[in-house]
């Protein structure tokens, strides 16, 4: 490929082809990505393929349909670190108990505690109606809501 004559700088990929275009955009997201990628491989656990495995334009396009408050949200739930169980104990709950029936309250309880029906089947309404509006299949969807 021939430099254009009116570029000062070029930015070479890897397959030896030149980025002419939309060159801020490259350079704002490429390092950062390569950062993020080593960052999740080795806090994930994830094997390299996994990585790769993940469609992450459509993550960043379902991630930047959402608040910060309902990302941040799901990333917790995700890793574990809502505040159940022990780690609330960092908030002022003595003994790590639900605040609601007084069983020892984990990841799955926050879900499943008997006093909250009411609030489940509302939020896996809401759920589904989310999940049908990204056209997400209905098998997927069918296994995200009950997995809750």
């Amino acid at each position: 490929m021939l430099p254009l004559s009116n570029c000062d700088v070029y930015i070479d990929r890897k397959d030896g082809s030149l980025i002419t275009g939309h060159e801020k955009t490259v350079l704002r997201t490429r390092l950062p990505t390569k950062k993020m990628r080593k960052y999740l491989l080795r806090k994930q656990g994830w094997a390299s393929s996994a990585y790769g495995r993940v469609n992450w334009d459509m993550y960043g396009r379902a991630s930047g349909s959402v608040s910060a408050q309902e990302r941040a949200f799901v990333v917790k739930s995700c890793t574990n670190w809502l505040p159940a169980g022990r780690r609330v104990l960092k908030y002022g709950n003595k003994h790590g108990h639900c605040r609601y029936c007084r069983d020892y309250e984990d990841y799955d309880h926050m879900f499943h505690c008997h006093t909250r029906n009411e609030w489940r089947e509302t939020f896996c309404k809401e759920l589904d109606t989310t999940l049908k509006e990204w056209q997400i299949l209905a098998d997927l969807r069918t296994a995200i809501v009950m997995g809750l």
